[in-house]
């Protein structure tokens, strides 16, 4: 009987140690994403790899933008779109501040500046 309940005893905590983990990296991902930041891109608007680098100003005020991005990530989407001659298509996008570069390119979309 006592062999039966460490068993048990072994597999719960065994479980309650995989469960704490996954917790700890869930909240480590949190705060690794950072701020959340909306992104609205208007049908006038050019955003280049310059404007991406740039602050952002619309009626005077300044925008949230790309720049405050990690430096390093930031770098990687400036490159890519000025490799590619993209732009940023117009539309509403929902990034993080801690957002990476394969991130981006997943929320983002992209045309060939013509």
């Amino acid at each position: 009987m006592k062999k039966l309940i460490i068993k048990i005893a072994l597999i719960v905590g065994l479980i309650v140690v995989i469960a704490a983990a996954f917790f700890i990296k869930y909240i480590y991902d949190e705060i690794q994403l950072g701020k959340s930041i909306y992104i609205v891109i208007q049908e006038d608007e050019l955003v280049d790899y310059n404007a991406v680098n740039q602050e952002q100003y619309r009626n005077r005020f300044p925008r949230l933008w790309f720049t405050m991005l990690r430096e390093t990530e930031r770098e990687k989407l400036v490159s890519y779109m000025k490799e590619n001659n993209y732009r940023i298509a117009p539309g509403a996008y929902h990034i993080y501040q801690g957002s990476k570069f394969k991130d981006l390119l997943k929320e983002l979309k992209f045309e060939e500046i013509t």
